[in-house]
């Protein structure tokens, strides 16, 4: 037998060790190059989110005056409605004693004079003059009888003690 040519063979291990570092090569470069843009994108990525976030900084300076007409508007919003409350407060309570002035000139008699008519959170307390002690004594009473009250008291009658007495009243009255 001849002798074997054995070059082929070893040319063919030198190509397959040639195409393994030359895959590797580009495996590295891949693998590089991967790493390269990983580390790139997220640069360029807060580079972007940074020059957006200083346009609306300056958006928002820009604008800060709508924000404070805004803040101002608002605090005028809320004095109106304190206001209106006010107004609204002092109507309902004009509306009570018109209400309870009405209740008490129906059981008083012509010559009583109411002076001063209070309320308060039981009732009302009613301050009255006339010159006759009997008409105050049936104006006390009258309330007394009125299902309107729960608890009428006379409190207190004073004169003035003139030749013509002038008589004072002050009556208690439970709602």
């Amino acid at each position: 037998m001849g002798e074997l040519n054995l070059l082929p063979i070893e040319i063919k291990d030198i190509h397959k060790k040639r195409r393994s570092r030359i895959l590797a090569g580009m495996v590295s470069l891949a693998v590089l190059g991967g790493m390269v843009v990983a580390m790139i994108i997220p640069k360029v990525i807060i580079a972007s989110m940074e020059i957006k976030e200083s346009r609306l900084k300056r958006e928002i300076t820009l604008k800060k005056y709508i924000t404070d007409e805004n803040t101002r508007l608002n605090t005028k919003i809320g004095d109106y409605k304190g206001y209106f409350n006010l107004i609204n407060a002092i109507g309902a309570d004009n509306e009570k004693v018109t209400f309870r002035l009405k209740e008490v000139a129906e059981q008083l008699p012509p010559d009583v004079a109411v002076t001063s008519l209070a309320l308060n959170k039981e009732g009302m307390i009613i301050i009255a003059t006339s010159n006759n002690y009997t008409a105050i004594c049936n104006f006390s009473a009258n309330l007394q009888l009125s299902k309107k009250y729960k608890k009428v008291q006379l409190a207190a009658i004073q004169s003035d003690n003139a030749a013509t007495p002038k008589y004072t009243c002050t009556i208690n009255v439970v709602k």
